[in-house]
């Protein structure tokens, strides 16, 4: 099985913030490569989870490391563990670079392995490492160590699996085949990138709310606009089919995030 694992480091909850990426490549069931770009964060980026933000890395931007990163995702198949998170921060920094990324497939080991040992009480990698007898550094919180780890991760399901073919898991997302309306602005995304994460998964992307919506997703509101009741009037709408019967579930940016 031939697939490539990746982990981004971020310096805040902004997708875009990414500042580290961590590739390890596998060729037929096996570790070939493992490579770490560091670059400086977008300057929009903001300063949560890091020091500071004038750490020099080995790039001047994503960006400038790009040409190095691309052979190895273009047409290749992505995994991840949490896969929507890792997939969205790649796109939303490629995004905010006007970077167009190549086609590939995605995979996520936490899906996957839900799928594989049902019943465990967690499936955050330091169980699934006690679990499945797989080596985790003490430095588990690199990026470098997380890719590793997914890599041997995803030998283990897909030789179980065995199969040459890896099973994508957007079908048990909560969002794939579904109808999602976004309404508000987002702090950590825009519109279209939101958009493109649900048509990503399998989910449909919808421009209004009507009797087939079955989310809403709502950020910040411009009370200017809505008013007073700080109600967008796809919020208004979704109230009214949900007191004529309609189930559409409204939920927040964080929420939203959470589960892709």
């Amino acid at each position: 099985m031939d697939f490539v694992t990746i982990s981004l480091r971020l310096t805040s909850s902004q997708r875009f913030s990414s500042y580290r990426l961590a590739l390890v490549k596998v060729v037929d069931n096996a570790i070939t490569e493992k490579r770490v770009w560091n670059y400086t964060a977008h300057p929009e980026s903001e300063a949560f989870f890091v020091d500071r933000l004038d750490r020099i890395g080995d790039y001047d931007s994503f960006a400038d490391c790009w040409a190095e990163i691309e052979p190895y995702i273009a047409n290749a198949t992505v995994v991840a563990h949490v896969a929507g998170f890792h997939v969205s921060a790649l796109r939303a920094v490629a995004a905010k670079y006007n970077i167009e990324l190549p086609p590939f497939d995605k995979a996520c080991t936490y899906l996957l392995s839900k799928k594989f040992w049902k019943g465990l009480m967690s499936y955050d990698m330091l169980s699934l490492s006690f679990y499945n007898g797989i080596d985790m550094p003490q430095t588990h919180n690199t990026a470098l160590d997380n890719a590793e780890f997914t890599a041997k991760l995803g030998i283990m399901i897909f030789e179980k699996e065995q199969t040459q073919k890896i099973p994508l898991p957007d079908e048990e997302n909560i969002f794939f085949g579904k109808n999602v309306v976004f309404t508000g602005a987002f702090s950590s995304l825009t519109r279209a990138e939101a958009q493109k994460i649900v048509a990503d998964i399998g989910g449909i992307p919808q421009s209004g709310v009507n009797a087939k919506t079955d989310f809403l997703i709502v950020g910040q509101q411009d009370f200017r606009i809505v008013g007073a009741d700080g109600m967008s009037s796809k919020q208004e709408k979704a109230a009214k089919l949900l007191a004529q019967g309609q189930k559409i579930e409204v939920m927040s940016e964080s929420d939203f995030l959470h589960n892709v």
